[in-house]
Formats: structure tokens, sequence, C-alpha cells
């Protein structure tokens, strides 16, 4: 055994020191005896304790040298070229002695495995630092090989670019920052590399380097030719893209750089492991590119509803790329994010933050037609909406606009909408199982995604009623027909001819969606406009008729052509709020004929007159010919029309013809002198005012429109004023509960309310706040006191 134990070492060393002993069959058959007689394990443990100390400790450490020195890129090629090199030199020898080994021993493979495992220890595995290295030796390397990959792809791609290709259009957009940073370098080429990496079987540690190559190239790809493009279909570019270069590039690195071996022999990989692998890295890779621009898309969706239709493609790919990422939650939380720091805030106007919400609906529901995104996204918006006081005044106003509003389009599509139902959650989810009875289609039923909601319908999250889902901000219809009656009373009122054709016609488009009965009022309004010209006509008529009877007996008759008049049914308006004004005696003669002749036509109906509402339009003549139009209010012209009668007036002379105060003629007949109409002085302490002779030059291009005080501009109707008018109807029970009890709360106040009117034309829906408003009125008015925390009635 001796002998034999001494031919196999000598063999062994042989080749360990790359000695030609190929024709040694006694080393090899001392070698066999070993393993025949039970010493084999003896044999290997020397073996690679061997090669351990003599080969493998001493030519890693000059591999660990070679790399770890090696600091500039320039020399990135080289220091592979000789590192590998010299692993590689020391590998083969090495692996085919213990392949002879295996062979010798009928072992499978099993001292070639324990080799590998020894001598990657040895020269990587065992040393972090080293791999580390190595690898960014390899990144950087492998990053310029694909790069030279990508700027020949560029080439042939503009070479077989079609000018009406989208793709290849894409493809020109491209700068040649990629190609600047090539290096041709050929100090290692790439099939020397490949070769070396196959002999070593180090293709494992090139998976990090080359997934991170890939992956920063396709991020930079999509950043490059996706941000801010929301125009067009790019996810079928990307992942063209990604085929044609990425993934063909990567085809080729691991069919050089992998080997299978057959005995001592090595064979490259092809056919079933090739394709099982590179499925692999496709599928990754594939995957990575519909996270990466899901992200981008996500980081980019608050500008991409902005521009919403035009950015219909970007929320196609978009939509795509969370079927396979369902990266919703995500989404939400961007989202949300983008709403609070860019809409959701002061600087924004109402119009606005409504303009946004309505193109996040059409968008999220083109991105998940089940609601339960915009669900999830919307609540915020709605919540800030709710607190801002003219969103229902802004969403009414752009109902009625027919310039260039969304919700006017909406309005316009009433033909085919539901009416708008009282309550959002009114109804439930058996409507669904209804339709689908009735189309005999029960197998056509999807239930909710799991994400939904459970304590909403779902027949409320699949609507695609932009104007429900906007009037169902506050819960309820009612507010937006108040609003749109106060608003129709205000464009009635400052018509001059009368003229309510396209207010009909809104009126009928509301009537769809908002339900007839709740437009009655409003339509009746209407109808009053019509009838106040027909009467208009009617009484003029008779007047003429009375003037030229007047004229051939000598008499008096009284002249009316120059006013119009606007009879509404008091009962189905909103309130016309401001105090009544003494008008100027012939504007009084003129309204008394009016009068008269309405009580004979509409006998026993009477006039009662509004006379501080209304527009008049007057045209002053000076001297010299100059003549000026005004349009104002009917307290400013009855003021100007007493100064015309005089010379002069002093302020309480005036004060007491037009029947006001001395502290409201200052401030009405500001607008006068500002027009220069009007002049003033001052003796002895008392104002006086005269009516000029001749404009200035600078009031003469004057616009008599300019700025009039805040009441000359007032509103005929406001919210404030009608609710004030709605609340006084409650002054009676408020009395009542008070003269029951000492002193009450205002939550108890509220809540007796709503349980005793709770019925009836005058059922209480008001809320705490419009409550204590009222209630506080009530204490300035003397009628309550207010004292810890409790309201009681007023001692006399």
């Amino acid at each position: 055994m001796e002998e034999h134990w001494e031919g196999a070492m000598l063999w062994l060393e042989g080749c360990v020191n790359n000695k030609d002993v190929s024709d040694d069959d006694h080393g090899r058959k001392c070698c066999r005896e070993m393993f025949k007689h039970g010493l084999g394990q003896i044999l290997e443990e020397w073996f690679f304790h061997t090669i351990t100390v003599k080969k493998l400790a001493v030519n890693a450490e000059t591999f660990q040298g070679i790399l770890q020195t090696s600091k500039r890129k320039d020399t990135v090629e080289e220091t592979l070229r000789e590192s590998l090199g010299l692993a590689d030199s020391i590998f083969r020898p090495l692996r085919r002695v213990c392949a002879m080994l295996d062979i010798i021993s009928e072992s499978s493979n099993k001292c070639v495995k324990h080799f590998r495992m020894v001598f990657d220890n040895a020269f990587v595995l065992g040393h972090p630092s080293t791999l580390r290295v190595f690898r960014q030796h390899v990144h950087e390397y492998l990053g310029r090989k694909f790069r030279q990959h990508y700027r020949l792809w560029k080439a042939k791609k503009r070479e077989e670019a079609d000018p009406e290709d989208e793709e290849d259009m894409v493809l020109d957009q491209l700068s040649s920052e990629d190609e600047a940073m090539v290096d041709d370098s050929e100090s290692y080429p790439f099939e020397e590399f490949s070769k070396n990496i196959a002999e070593l079987e180090w293709i494992t540690l090139l998976e990090e380097p080359l997934s991170d190559i890939l992956c920063q190239e396709t991020e930079k790809h999509i950043l490059k030719v996706c941000k801010g493009q929301y125009e067009t279909h790019l996810l079928e570019h990307v992942l063209n893209w990604l085929n044609g270069v990425a993934l063909s590039w990567l085809r080729d690195v691991l069919s050089a750089c992998t080997v299978s071996r057959k005995g001592h022999r090595s064979v490259r990989l092809t056919g079933t492991l090739l394709a099982e692998k590179f499925a692999q890295w496709k599928t990754r890779l594939e995957f990575h590119v519909f996270e990466t621009l899901c992200e981008l898309r996500m980081s980019e969706l608050f500008d991409v509803i902005t521009e919403f239709p035009e950015s219909s493609p970007a929320l196609g790919d978009l939509k795509d790329c969370l079927a396979r990422t369902h990266q919703y939650r995500d989404l939400v939380l961007s989202l949300r994010h983008a709403f609070a720091t860019r809409l959701l805030h002061p600087g924004a106007n109402t119009a606005q933050i409504l303009d946004v919400y309505i193109s996040t609906i059409k968008a999220l529901r083109l991105l998940d037609p089940s609601g339960v995104l915009l669900e999830a996204i919307s609540e915020p918006i709605k919540c800030y909406l709710r607190k801002r006081e003219d969103t229902v005044r802004c969403i009414v106003t752009s109902l009625t606009d027919d310039s260039n509003s969304e919700l006017f389009e909406e309005l316009g599509k009433g033909d085919g909408m539901k009416p708008i139902a009282h309550n959002y959650e009114e109804g439930d989810d058996e409507g669904d199982y209804d339709e689908l009875a009735e189309a005999g289609n029960f197998e056509d039923w999807i239930p909710d995604p799991i994400e939904a909601d459970p304590c909403k319908n779902s027949r409320s999250r699949k609507t695609g009623d932009i104007l429900s889902m906007l009037v169902h901000i506050y819960g309820t219809k009612e507010l937006f027909v108040n609003e749109y009656r106060m608003m129709l009373a205000d464009k009635l009122l400052s018509s001059l001819d009368f003229d309510a054709d396209r207010e009909v016609r809104n009126l009928e488009l509301l009537k769809l969606r908002f339900g007839e009965s709740s437009m009655l009022n409003c339509e009746i309004m209407v109808k009053d406009i019509e009838d106040s010209k027909r009467i208009n006509k009617s009484i003029k008529t008779t007047l003429q008729n009375k003037r030229s009877t007047s004229a051939r007996v000598g008499s008096n008759a009284v002249e009316i052509d120059s006013i119009e008049v606007t009879i509404v049914s008091k009962q189905f308006w909103p309130t016309l709020h401001g105090e009544d004004i003494e008008p100027h005696p012939d504007i009084k003669k003129k309204m008394s004929a009016i009068s008269h002749e309405y009580s004979v036509l509409k006998n026993p109906r009477q006039l009662v007159w509004k006379s501080n509402l209304g527009i008049v339009q007057l045209e002053l003549e000076f001297d010299e010919g100059q003549k000026k139009t005004f349009t104002v209010n009917p307290m400013l012209a009855s003021l100007v029309m007493h100064v015309a009668e005089r010379e002069s007036w002093n302020a309480p002379d005036l004060a007491a013809a037009a029947n006001i105060s001395e502290a409201t003629l200052k401030k009405r007949i500001s607008y006068w002198i500002n027009q220069g109409v009007i002049r003033t002085s001052k003796e002895y302490g008392v104002v006086s005012y005269f009516a000029v002779d001749k404009l200035s030059d600078d009031h003469k291009h004057q616009t008599s429109g300019g700025a009039q005080d805040e009441d000359a501009t007032e509103r005929a109707v406001s919210a404030d004023a009608q609710l004030e008018a709605e609340m006084k109807v409650y002054e009676s029970f408020v009395r009542g509960m008070l003269n029951n009890y000492e002193s009450l709360p205002l939550d108890r106040i509220h809540n007796m309310l709503k349980m005793f009117v709770s019925t009836g034309e005058h059922k209480y829906d008001k809320n705490v706040q419009q409550l204590g408003a009222f209630l506080d009125k009530l204490v300035r008015d003397d009628v309550l006191e207010f004292s810890n925390a409790g309201y009681f009635l007023k001692k006399s």
C-alpha cells in the first residue's frame, strides 16, 4: 500500500505542477488501488490540502491584488483580462485532475464539485471585498458592451426608419449621450471574456451586474422616452425595445458565458436549459418594465389628469401596467398626496378644483371601470369642496354656462341619464340584480373588487354620471336646486328685454336631471317673465289709446313707453331683499298709472312695488350737445333726476326730497361725483350739490359702468337673505320652546326642531351653524338673550 500511496502522490503532484503525466499509467493505477482499498478519501483530502496551499492561496492573493490595485476606468478591461486569465490558467488544469479522479473513483463529479467550492471560496466567495470589486469591474465592462450593442441597434433602426412610424419617431428623439459614452476599446474582446467566464463557470457571479445594467438601462430608456409624453401609447414601444435591445444582448451573453460539462469536456449550453434561463430573465425584466413605467405614470398622474382626454394613451399604458403589478394602493397614496399639495389649498380657486375633479372622474373611470380607485381618491376632494362656500354656486354656474363648460355638456346628455336621486345612498345593490333579471343575464353579474368599501353600495360606485357625483358631494340635490333658483332670479330680473329662451332650454334640461317637482318654482319664475312681457305690451297699448283720446279732448295722459315692469309671483320667488325707496315724482306718476291698469287687467290682483330693485338706463345731456349714457339702479337715477331740477341742493333738502338719510345720500351720490356729473361745495359746514353744465375731458371718456358702490350693485336675491326669510318661520317654534324651558343650548334647540318640525311645508332641514346664526340675530334684535351656553327669552 505504501508503494501505491507514493505512486499516487507523485502522479497528483505532477498534475498540480502542470507536468505532462498523461502517459503515466502507473500513477493512475496507484490511485485506483487507493480507492479500491477504501483510502480514496484520504488521498482526496491530501490532494485538496496540497492545491490549496501550493496553488490556490498564492494565486488567489495575486488575483485579489490585480483587482484591488486597479482604480482607473481605462484599465477595467485590462484588469479583467489579467485577473480572469490568471484564474482560468489555475482552474482548468486542476479541474481536469479532479475530473480524472472522479473517473478513477467512479463517483459522480464528487471531486469536481468539491474543487469548485474550494476554488470559488479561495478566489472570490470567501472575500466579500474582492467579490464586490470584481462585480464592479464586470458591471463597468458589461455596461460598455451593452452601450456598444445599443449603438449598433440604433444605427440599424435609423437605416430602416419609416418617417410615419411613431416608434421610429420616438427613436429619433433619443439623444446621442449614449453614443458619447461608448468605449470602442477592444483590449479585452467579449469573446475572450465570455470564454474565461464559461470555463470558470462564473455565470452566477454575473447575475447581479447583469441585473443592475439591464434594470438601469431600462429605467433610463423609459424616463427618456416616456416622461412627459402622454399622447402616445409607449408601453408597446418600451417592450419592443426590451426585446430588440436588452433581451437580445442578454441572450448573447448567456449563450456565450454558459457551458455544460460532459466528463472532462465543455460544451456550450443550448436548447432547453438556455431557454429556461432566458425565460426567467425575460419575465423578470418585463415585470421591471411594467413596474418602472407604472411608477413613472403614478408620479405624473396629476398632470395626466389635467391634460385628459389628450392623455388617454398614457392612462391606457398605466392600466396595463397596474394589471401586472397591482400597485393600486401606491397609486391612491401618490395621487392623494399630489392633490393635497397641488390642488387642495387656498391658492386654487373653486372652479379650478371642480375642473380637475371632473377630469379625475373621467380619467379614473377609464383606468378602473369598477370605481374603487375613484371612490378611494375622491373623498379628500369632496371633503375639501364641502368646506368652500362657493362650491354650489360654481357647480350651478358651470351647469348653465353654454360657452365653454364640461358640465353643460353633461347636462345636455340628460335624455340618456336617470334623474338624480334625492340621497346618494338611495337604492341598494338589488337594483343591479333587477336590471340583470330584466335582461335575463344573471351570469353577467360581477362582484365588487376586494378593495371596495363594504359600507357603500356598488351602484353609487359604478355610476358614470358626473353631474350626479358632483351634486352628491353634499348628499342632497336641494342645495343645488335652491342655488339655481336664486341665480335664475338674478338673471331674469337683470334682463332688459324679457328674453328667457335660453333659461327655458336650461330649465328643461335641469328638469330631466333634478325632477319636475324640484324645478316647479323655477318654471313658474320663467313663466312670470313671459307673462310680464305680454302684460307690459297690453298696458302700453291701453295707455297709448287713452293718450290718443286725451289729445283729441285736450286732457293729459301719462306716457310710460320708457318703463318696463317685471311682475313676479311672490310665493314662488326667492326673497327679494332691500328697503324700498321713494321714486322721483315723474317715475312715481308712471308707476301709479301702471298699477291702475294692472288692477283693471288682473282684477282683483294688485301690484306691490319693489322700488329699490331694477335697472335704469339714463341718457344725460350737457352743454355743447354732449350726451352720455349710464346704467344705474333706481336710487341713483332718482338722485340725479332730483339734482337736475334745481340749480343747487343742500344735503338736508336733497335727502328729504329723496326720503333717505344724509349718510345714505353721501354714500350714494359719490357715484355721480366720481363720474363728473355732480360737483359739491361746502359753506358754513353745509354741503351743497350742483349739476355740471359740461363734462370735463377726463370724465368725457370715462366708462359709465365704473365702480359703483357695493349697495348700488347688490343682487336682488342672496343666499343670506333667502336663509333669513326661511329661518324666520321657526322663530315662533323657538319662542314656544323657551316659554316651556328656562334656557336651552343650541344643540338641544336644533334636535327639538328636527323632531317636532319634521313634516309639512316648513319642514326643518337646516344645520347647526345656520340655526346658530339665526339665534344670534335674534339676540342682536333683543328677542333672546344668551348666557352660560344657553338661549332664553329676553325679559321685558
